[in-house]
């Protein structure tokens, strides 16, 4: 059974007592222990969860990105950029949602005019709320509100959110717990033959939204490396999980009624290799060559608001093809195969 989850600080009211009870301490000493990784196993959900409602889409905004005041914009004023609800809904129901109106009566500028962007007051319905476009990238109406509740689990565990201005490095502890916390709600989640495989990928969208959209540097700085690589390690055998998941209900493929795969994973990957560059992951490649072998083309979704490009793609997929037939204990060079074959021995 995983372990439980840890509770913000805020909700405790014997948190910043200095008596601890002699099972307190005894959880404290068992957590700071190193324990060896355990691979997650998938649980295929059932049949009648595929004729659940299909998830219906929002546009998530880039961040940092206004294109409407992109020539008058010259000390970074808001506009008609808004930091954190960056949201446009209502794609799957037709419910008359238009382009936003600083485009309404206005040609599209030169700069404009190589971006994907809908046309002044064109509707945002399924065509744009399904796809990657220059707005930004769809997410499932259920991830938004996931996304919502663990950032509001993040906010519990600000310090400045109680007018006490600390260290920041407790900041970045507070979203170790909540991230942590987030990964064992996944594992939970994962296992049951009730949720559906549309809720279970919710989860890796709202990392991805973390990742994008959230406080993710604050985490980084956090003096802690070696937790945040075991956090990190763990959030890639997430992806990697739900990558075996999706398999499991024929979803994880080019046409999947799933319409974000590809930028979530460009996401991760962007995250992996940028902003978590010093904690040397090694998942990259894996998650490149999965989406290979389910004919996924990551390279058809880069766009200029992820920071990947087609040549680290490439990289990586040498080095799973390396890994794949340069390896000489392996009969026939199928590495993979070979480590597969030995774990089902055992």
């Amino acid at each position: 059974m995983p372990p439980k989850r840890k509770a913000a600080s805020g909700d405790n009211p014997d948190a910043g007592s200095p008596q601890r009870s002699p099972n307190q301490a005894e959880t404290q000493t068992q957590s700071q222990v190193h324990k060896p990784k355990r691979q997650i196993k998938t649980e295929a959900s059932n049949f009648q969860t595929l004729l659940s409602k299909k998830p219906a889409y929002v546009i998530l905004d880039w961040q940092s990105t206004d294109y409407a005041n992109n020539d008058d914009d010259e000390d970074g004023e808001a506009g008609t950029e808004d930091e954190g609800e960056g949201e446009k809904s209502g794609e799957n129901s037709g419910d008359g949602q238009f382009a936003l109106n600083a485009w309404d009566d206005k040609g599209k500028s030169v700069k404009e005019e190589d971006l994907d962007l809908p046309e002044p007051g064109e509707e945002l319905g399924e065509t744009w709320c399904t796809r990657v476009s220059d707005i930004g990238f769809p997410i499932s109406e259920e991830g938004m509100k996931l996304a919502q509740n663990f950032d509001g689990e993040q906010d519990k565990r600000r310090p400045n959110s109680s007018a006490a201005f600390m260290f920041n490095d407790l900041t970045g502890y507070g979203f170790s717990e909540a991230i942590e916390n987030f990964l064992k709600d996944f594992v939970l989640d994962i296992h049951k033959k009730t949720v559906s495989p549309f809720t279970k990928w919710s989860y890796i969208e709202v990392l991805a939204i973390f990742f994008k959209a959230g406080d993710p540097l604050m985490w980084m700085n956090v003096d802690d490396a070696d937790g945040l690589r075991e956090i990190c390690d763990m959030m890639g055998t997430t992806i990697l999980t739900s990558f075996e998941m999706l398999s499991g209900h024929d979803l994880f493929t080019a046409d999947s009624e799933i319409k974000n795969i590809p930028i979530i994973c460009l996401i991760f990957l962007e995250f992996f290799d940028n902003t978590a560059t010093d904690l040397d992951l090694n998942c990259q490649c894996e998650i490149l060559r999965l989406c290979d072998e389910a004919g996924i083309d990551l390279t058809k979704q880069v766009k200029k608001q992820v920071q990947i490009s087609e040549k680290k793609i490439n990289g990586w997929r040498e080095k799973y093809k390396s890994k794949k037939e340069d390896f000489p204990e392996a009969d026939g060079g199928n590495g993979y195969k070979f480590w597969a074959e030995k774990k089902i021995g055992n």
